[in-house]
């Protein structure tokens, strides 16, 4: 495996790891600080940072620094007055591409903007990545990686691999203003209008409605009065009536009074609108009705279908890569993560997660020696990176031929931490090999076996 390849791998467990610190953080400053150090590190540059997009008080578009990993013995800038408060205008080549979501994979030198020249070589930046942070389609601003020390750009799947992330940040970053928002309406309105925020709803015993407040109309685009009298059921999409109907059914064999279930509305105008139906069944001698409220989720249904959707791309991007990508817990030995592509072997991607040491027990007895004793030696002296070949057994009996490269990585302790490779099939390179080696056996012998000389030799010789 390719250095190149390797940061790849590097640069896909840190990004993993960005994403549990983002969906488990509540500060969204406090998770990018300490995002950052994992994506320089595995990124192999000089800085890493993030710029925030703002209006100032006269209403003009800029930018201003946010937070900031720098490498030993490169010059942090977290005190550099040019970067806070920068108007957009300054660069007029460089912000409409990054609002219109394209990133900035580019040497210094090759920009004609002498003000852009100038602030970048003063930090001495020769080579940079920008990647823009959309939220809700609109420019928030955007993650730089700088080399300092050599002129050096990124590959096209390492950028996509942190386009995806920045894709996944945005999103995460929507969710969590949107949280904010609806927590702080939420204290400021509740007293006057906790009673009109939620549908609030009766039903007779043949689920039919009987009441509605005001926020019906809002929700449904229907007026109370075309409402009341139908079935509740009738507004929902078809999946969501029948839904009711089997919960009031099975609550009636369970004795369960409460029931709630996620839904969707099919509003006047034909869209669909995500809901929560709460429902309370209430006895009253032989009368029976159903008391209830509707929760508008529609929002954070979407946000959720928008981080599944970031999530969905990451894994493609991820399968994409025709090797397969793996990451090991250096102590245990035991696969933490790897690529779908492991299943060309007939192996099941869930046999390698869960059976320790499962690829080992594949290794053909003659190799796996020689296979143990380099990997022992990879860990005990602490070597760059281990490459070897050796044959495997696959699932259907047949002999595979594999080229193994991995490299260590290590914790703040500098003690092993994680192992990441790339496994490659070389059967058909091998095979190729015997199959020369053949042939040159077979010319010698017939060669050195002839009555008379014979001698070889060019054309023009």
């Amino acid at each position: 495996m390719s250095d190149k390849s390797h940061l790849s791998v590097k640069i896909l467990s840190a990004i993993g790891e960005s994403y549990a610190l983002l969906e488990g953080s509540k500060n969204l400053k406090t998770a990018i600080t300490r995002i950052l150090p994992k994506l320089g590190e595995a990124s192999s540059v000089d800085r890493v940072y993030v710029f925030r997009n703002y209006c100032n008080v006269d209403g003009e578009f800029c930018l201003t620094y946010l937070a900031e990993w720098c490498r030993e013995g490169i010059s942090v800038q977290m005190d550099n007055e040019e970067l806070f408060e920068a108007p957009w205008s300054l660069f007029p080549e460089l912000e409409p591409d990054l609002r219109n979501n394209l990133v900035q994979n580019k040497l210094v030198k090759d920009s004609t903007n002498e003000m852009f020249v100038e602030v970048m070589t003063q930090q001495d930046i020769v080579a940079y990545l920008f990647i823009p942070i959309l939220v809700h389609n609109e420019f928030w601003g955007f993650i730089g990686f700088d080399n300092c020390t050599r002129e050096e750009l990124f590959n096209s799947e390492q950028v996509s691999a942190l386009h995806a992330f920045a894709i996944t940040l945005g999103n995460l970053i929507f969710a969590k203003r949107s949280y904010k928002k609806a927590i702080k309406n939420q204290r400021k309105y509740k007293q006057i209008i906790s009673n009109i925020q939620d549908v609030v709803f009766k039903l007779d015993q043949d689920l039919k409605i009987t009441y509605l407040n005001g926020a019906w109309s809002n929700m449904t685009e229907r007026s109370i009065q075309d409402c009341v009298g139908r079935q509740l059921g009738d507004f929902f999409i078809s999946e969501g009536g029948e839904k009711l109907k089997a919960e009031v059914r099975e609550s009636d064999s369970s004795g369960e009074r409460n029931l709630s279930f996620r839904t969707a509305f099919k509003k006047a105008s034909g869209s669909f609108y995500y809901i929560r139906v709460n429902l309370k069944k209430i006895q009253k001698g032989d009368r029976v009705e159903f008391f209830g409220t509707i929760n508008d989720i529609h929002q954070s249904q979407i946000n959720f279908d928008l981080l599944k959707e970031s999530e969905s791309k990451f894994k493609t991007m991820f399968d994409t890569v025709e090797d397969v990508l793996y990451s090991l817990d250096a102590k245990t030995g035991r696969v933490l993560v790897i690529s779908d592509k492991i299943e060309r072997f007939g192996f099941k991607k869930e046999d390698f997660l869960t059976v320790p040491q499962f690829w080992w027990q594949q290794v053909l007895p003659e190799d796996l020696a020689e296979f143990e004793q380099s990997y022992t030696e990879f860990i005990e002296r602490r070597l760059p990176v281990l490459e070897i070949e050796y044959r495997i057994k696959k699932k259907d009996g047949s002999i595979a031929w594999i080229y193994d490269k991995s490299a260590i990585e290590y914790n703040a302790e500098k003690e092993p931490y994680r192992i990441h490779g790339r496994i490659s099939d070389i059967t058909e390179k091998k095979n190729k090999e015997v199959e020369l080696e053949q042939t040159e056996d077979r010319f010698r012998i017939i060669t050195e076996n002839l009555p008379f000389p014979f001698i070889l030799c060019r054309e023009e010789d």
